[in-house]
């Protein structure tokens, strides 16, 4: 029954090549740009990282008197990681800008990321090239300390060299040693702003950066849910743990509580209202495009006026005429879909081109997905 509705669909289509083609021109529009709008949000807020069972990683967070969150202390996080029984391991980071010097080229200015040695084992990231930090690390007291870089800097400074391991760099005029190179698809925990190059705590702080006090709540931590462990536990252990410290420290922790989420959840919490206001905006140019699409076809309906009340004289049934109606909308709409995905791959692969200048890097990873590709089909059939 589908395919001679499909074929009669595809037959009025090509009789009113004009109006089909400024239909699905409308329509298409209107899906580019919620497509585009769909894979934006997906980059920053609900693409699950490239890590080990991200479903499992949790978020903590310092909650103020008023609602706002923010990271951790140095101090806190080693209470945290000291006191937690429904995380079997805590991480922390920060980032910052260097100024890089390598091999007497002219210094340029990167993201820096700052973490606790355990950062890349809790996430079960390991380096494609020599190795990521380990407990090693926390013994700063011979040599220079060592960095990992990404994966892209490696390629655009590097060349992609395989003898880059071991070589020197200078950070903020420190001496450093790269020891090793992150996996391609890894650019950290921060959506936006990937670190070209990540050292470690103790690293840091032996070149010259203090670790901050426990009033500088400038890490971002999170942690790995325990076995057997729920989301509900670990937030009430958070909150427990939260309020002994601002019994202990009252003097900066007065009025702090510390919070557990999925990683995921928390950033959708952090940015719902933007999330929202994207969608509300975005949908208006479909709503615009769909109305545009409905006269049309309701002034192609009042032209077939004629040759529906043939076809019922004829015979046909109601429901058939219904349903051979709903067939050219939905390859209409599928036509729109097609034509959007390719419209919107394009203009994904330009917008990275048109940027300005910026004195750090931004990954924009914006990319068509099979959820990408359902949501915009969702939009197109409703």
């Amino acid at each position: 029954m589908a395919l001679p509705l499909a074929r009669d669909a595809f037959r009025l289509i090509r009789r009113n090549p004009v109006l089909s083609l400024v239909a699905v021109g409308s329509l298409a529009i209107g899906i580019t740009i919620n497509a585009t709008a769909f894979s934006l949000i997906d980059s920053f807020v609900l693409r699950p990282l490239p890590i080990a069972d991200p479903a499992r990683l949790v978020g903590i967070r310092t909650m103020s008197p008023t609602g706002g969150t923010g990271g951790v202390s140095r101090d806190d996080f080693l209470d945290i990681q000291n006191s937690t029984r429904t995380l079997s391991a805590v991480a922390a980071y920060e980032t910052a800008g260097a100024v890089v010097g390598n091999g007497g080229n002219t210094p340029e200015v990167v993201t820096l990321g700052i973490v606790t040695t355990n950062y890349f084992s809790l996430l079960g990231v390991d380096a494609v090239r020599g190795r990521a930090f380990g407990e090693i690390d926390r013994d700063v007291s011979q040599g220079a300390p060592g960095a990992v870089i990404s994966y892209r800097y490696w390629q655009q400074k590097f060349s992609g060299d395989p003898g880059v391991i071991g070589r020197g760099i200078s950070l903020n005029a420190q001496p450093w040693t790269i020891i090793g190179v992150l996996p391609e698809r890894f650019a950290g925990t921060l959506p936006l702003v990937p670190p070209a190059i990540w050292v470690s705590v103790e690293g840091s702080v032996a070149s010259g950066r203090t670790a901050g006090s426990r009033g500088e709540r400038r890490y971002a931590m999170f942690g790995r849910l325990a076995p057997g462990a729920t989301i509900a536990q670990a937030n009430a252990e958070m909150q427990a743990i939260g309020d002994g410290l601002a019994r202990q420290y009252a003097e900066t922790n007065r009025d702090r509580r510390l919070a557990a989420d999925f990683e995921t959840r928390a950033r959708l919490k952090n940015l719902w209202f933007v999330v929202l206001l994207v969608v509300a905006v975005v949908s208006l140019p479909l709503l615009i495009a769909c109305a545009n699409v409905m006269g049309l076809l309701l002034g192609r309906a009042e032209e077939r006026r004629k040759e529906m009340a043939i076809r019922l004289a004829l015979g046909g049934s109601r429901a058939r005429l219904v349903r051979q109606l709903l067939a050219e909308t939905t390859v209409l709409s599928l036509l729109a879909v097609g034509a959007s995905l390719l419209l919107a791959l394009w203009i994904l692969r330009i917008i990275p081109t048109v940027l300005p200048p910026l004195p750090i890097e931004i990954d924009l990873d914006l990319r068509i997905d099979a959820r990408i590709f359902v949501a915009t089909l969702a939009v197109a059939l409703s």
